[in-house]
This record gives C-alpha cells, sequence and structure tokens, in this order.
C-alpha cells in the first residue's frame, strides 16, 4: 500500500508543477476551422460505433462532406497566413530590418533539421550506415574527384578583341 501513496503522491505534485502537456496548436488555422473540426469528430465516431450498413454510409457521406468542408477551410487559411508572413517580410526588408526577414523565412521553410542519419552509398551500391565507413567513404570520394590528371589536351580560348565597358564604382 505504501508504493500506491507514493506513485499517488508523484502523480499529484507532477500535476502541480509541471500541469499537463500541451499541444501547440498550428497557427494559421483559424477558430472556424477548429471548429469545424470539432463537429466532424461526432461524425467520425458515429461511423465507428454504428453496426447498420446503411446509417454507415450515411455518416460516412455525412464526413465526406465534413471532410471537404474542413480542407477548403484549411487551404484558405493557410494562404492567408503565407500572405500575411510574406507581407510583413516585405514591410521588414523595406525597413532594412534582416532579423525579421530572416524569421519570418525561417518559419515559412518550416522545422525541418538536418538530419545527420541519411546513409551514404558505396562504390558497388550499397549503403554505409556506420559513422566511421561514412567518413572513409567521403573521404575515398573527394580523393578520386580532387586528385584527377593533368588533362592531355587544353582549351583554346581566344582573348577578347575588345574590352567591356563595366563600371564598378569607386573602389576603395
Amino acid at each position: 500500500m505504501i508504493i500506491d501513496d507514493f506513485n499517488q503522491a508523484m502523480g499529484d505534485i507532477a500535476k502541480e508543477t509541471l500541469g499537463y502537456r500541451k499541444t501547440k496548436k498550428i497557427e494559421w488555422i483559424t477558430p472556424g476551422t477548429w471548429r469545424a473540426i470539432e463537429d466532424r469528430k461526432p461524425i467520425k465516431k458515429k461511423i465507428l460505433d454504428t453496426k447498420s450498413t446503411r446509417l454507415k454510409e450515411r455518416f460516412c457521406a455525412q464526413y465526406k462532406e465534413k471532410d471537404i468542408e474542413i480542407k477548403r477551410s484549411a487551404r484558405k487559411d493557410q494562404r492567408n497566413y503565407i500572405e500575411i508572413l510574406a507581407q510583413e517580410a516585405q514591410n521588414a526588408a523595406e525597413l532594412g530590418d534582416m532579423k525579421s526577414v530572416y524569421a519570418i523565412t525561417k518559419k515559412l521553410r518550416g522545422d525541418r533539421g538536418i538530419n545527420q542519419e541519411i546513409p551514404v552509398q558505396a562504390e558497388d551500391g550499397t549503403n554505409i550506415t556506420d559513422e566511421k565507413r561514412k567518413l572513409e567513404r567521403w573521404k575515398e570520394h573527394f580523393e578520386k574527384i580532387l586528385n584527377r590528371f593533368e588533362p592531355t589536351t587544353f582549351a583554346d580560348i581566344p582573348e577578347a578583341e575588345e574590352g567591356l565597358e563595366i563600371y564598378m564604382g569607386n573602389i576603395q
């Protein structure tokens, strides 16, 4: 019984101090679209709970209509959100606020971190996943690419007959 009391106490303390984990809502979806999503959930529950095929077909038709409506609304919301961000980026660029421009660009690009776990192909076509072997393969690759033989024939490029008038500005 002591372990149950301990678990209960730890659970209560965790709820007080940490609270529940809050899911981050997608910021570009409007409240109207969220309401439509909430309206769709009971229809899905009815589909799953119903045994009758006729009722199931009717609920599936309702669900399909609601789903199409939600997808249209979400696409419209996303377009509006991107337009607003683009306008903000343009205004920031006009003001010379590059920090905001880069932040907005990063937000538009999405949070796609660099994946270091991408396998490297060996010369025979197999994938290499071991880090040490990957580095060895990269070394082989660049040695092959960068250490080429001198070409036997050189390109014959004639000199320009007249110079180009290019204004370079004041070079200091």
